[in-house]
């Protein structure tokens, strides 16, 4: 890893990352980056050789109070098994899917819109409730309880064109009351799309709100030039982890891991 390629990712990043490098008295071997998330999770990104994960780790710990979070990936086991004897031990599974859109939009075609509900664009939403939403989701998924974003956060996010497409970020209102109830995101990333939440409110999911968000932003990132999406989700999910089991293909493994 040279010098200007850190360089190179400063221009991006957020001042609130902290950063610890690995040299070998002659080139930088290796870096950590801390970047904390609105759940409170301070995350640790490691780049670099992975003999110095656990150097690097040990530095971290003596500096940084609290536990630290790190993602590791069956595709990548010696960083994996590097993160393992630093010390980190997993507290959530995922798996990675890949899914051909017309296989998921045809399971989807008949999902309706349910009487007294409207679907739409993130481009024509308030920011308030759209945030509101967001973190009320969040609360519910493994891994990101307690998230807590703020306007600024939200803002920052729905300026990133690509990835993001308000054609498919959608969200579903309540008309009676203006209640935004539930959302879908993909993202229009480079190297293809990426679903990243589907998600409704628990006293709405007796209805196919969930489903008829999902086909539609589907439908739009159909049209995108690729030929599938991908998208992970925790084996403890009981809803979505068997679907995507049955229509998509399992591409690999992630683990959230901790170190107190």
């Amino acid at each position: 890893m040279a010098p200007d390629a850190l360089e190179r990712r400063d221009a991006s990043r957020s001042p609130d990352v902290l950063r610890w490098i690995a040299d070998d008295g002659e080139a930088i071997t290796g870096s950590v980056d801390l970047v904390a998330r609105p759940d409170n999770r301070t995350f640790a990104i490691f780049r670099g050789a992975t003999d110095t994960i656990i150097p690097l780790t040990a530095i971290v710990m003596r500096q940084h109070a609290g536990p630290i979070h790190a993602t590791g990936r069956d595709s990548k086991p010696a960083q994996l098994e590097a993160l393992r004897h630093a010390g980190f031990v997993e507290e959530l599974t995922a798996d990675a899917f890949e899914v051909d859109f017309p296989s998921a939009l045809s399971r989807l075609q008949r999902a309706w819109l349910p009487s007294g509900f409207r679907i739409v664009s993130a481009a024509d939403a308030s920011i308030d409730p759209l945030l509101t939403l967001d973190n009320q989701l969040r609360h519910l998924v493994p891994g990101t309880d307690g998230w807590t974003g703020d306007i600024e956060w939200m803002r920052s996010e729905l300026s990133e064109s690509p990835p993001y497409e308000p054609a498919a970020y959608l969200i579903a209102v309540e008309e009676a009351t203006g209640r935004y109830v539930g959302l879908v995101r993909v993202w229009r990333n480079e190297d293809g799309p990426r679903l990243g939440m589907v998600g409704v409110l628990p006293e709405f999911r007796h209805k196919p709100l969930a489903a008829r968000l999902l086909y539609q932003s589907l439908a739009a990132a159909s049209l995108w030039g690729f030929e599938a999406f991908t998208t992970e989700t925790a084996l403890t999910n009981a809803v979505l982890h068997p679907r995507l089991k049955r229509f998509g293909r399992s591409t690999d493994r992630l683990y959230q891991l901790v170190l107190d």
